[in-house]
């Protein structure tokens, strides 16, 4: 076993992003820190500003664009044989501060049931507000909530357990991904960092939150989706499957819980869109159907309608 430990950043046509967020981890002063940008089929140049950027980085290239979940597992398969202590993700529109390595480390080391550990993600145009920090999930009504989200930033609170973390940044023990798998594809984008952390937990691995450990987070730049009406697609969608993946009841208990979920989503898509547009409004209906239908991975629409962004 190798005691290494790898960054490994997603990257999907944002070199400028990729490369800031790669500026912010040299700051890390780690002999056995290895940095991996993966990049995920991306269209533009930036695999070629990468490399000039950054030579000494490891960059692996999947070829298409295969989601956020895909595009993580790419690169974590071929980490994996590296038999690595710890693999970091982080989205390459995070930048980090120098010492939030070490906090989460110094967590996991603490309690070696800590199987994956997530930072305080901090807004980057409002490095003083909450973006991220703890997830909880309710099995009765459905709500994946973010509750520090807007909150001020606290970066003396103690670590706690967590329902989940967020992807945009989470430390994961490598025997935690070889005893409960990879990120499962079938969502593409949104919801599978909840349902690998729920996953964990089943297999008796917990989730923590380092508040300590500050990150701070360019909301939206890692999108790897076309934006607007896709990002209703694939939560309403995602919401619904990852909830009664991980706390299945019967059907009489379900329809209610899944109407609940449906009603969150679209509040949120009215909350959201200008006016609730006619795009967001089919995409809601069409992640419904599709999840209905069990229809995963990527949205699939007709070339002939564009989506508005919103």
């Amino acid at each position: 076993m190798s005691s290494d430990i790898y960054a490994m950043v997603l990257n999907w046509n944002g070199a400028d992003d990729t490369i800031r967020c790669l500026e912010s981890l040299n700051r890390i002063d780690r002999e056995d820190l290895r940095r991996v940008v993966v990049d995920n089929g991306s269209s533009d140049d930036s695999v070629a500003r990468i490399q000039r950027a950054f030579p000494d980085v490891e960059l692996m290239t999947t070829g298409s664009n295969l989601g956020y979940a895909g595009g993580n597992n790419y690169g974590l398969r071929r980490l994996l044989e590296r038999k690595p202590e710890f693999i970091c993700l982080l989205n390459n529109d995070i930048v980090v501060e120098p010492g939030f390595l070490d906090s989460l480390l110094a967590c996991a080391r603490r309690d070696a049931r800590a199987g994956i550990i997530g930072p305080q993600v901090l807004f980057l145009d409002r490095p003083d507000v909450v973006w991220s920090q703890k997830i909880s999930v309710d099995p009765l009504t459905g709500r994946i909530v973010s509750r520090e989200h807007g909150r001020s930033a606290d970066d003396k609170a103690k670590p706690k357990t967590a329902g989940a973390v967020s992807g945009a940044v989470m430390l994961i023990r490598r025997e935690t991904l070889e005893s409960v798998g990879l990120f499962d594809e079938r969502y593409a984008f949104y919801h599978e960092d909840v349902d690998l952390c729920l996953r964990a937990k089943r297999a008796g691995w917990k989730t923590m939150v380092v508040p300590e450990a500050v990150v701070r987070h360019r909301v939206g730049g890692a999108m790897n989706v076309s934006g607007g009406a896709d990002d209703i697609y694939y939560l309403v969608r995602n919401h619904l499957l990852v909830i009664n993946s991980a706390f299945p009841i019967p059907f009489l208990f379900r329809l209610p819980r899944n109407l609940l979920i449906v009603s969150y989503n679209l509040l949120f898509l009215l909350f959201t869109t200008r006016k609730g547009n006619a795009a967001a409004l089919r995409a809601w209906a069409e992640g419904i159907r599709d999840y209905l239908r069990r229809r995963w991975g990527m949205r699939r629409r007709p070339a002939d309608r564009p989506e508005d962004l919103y």
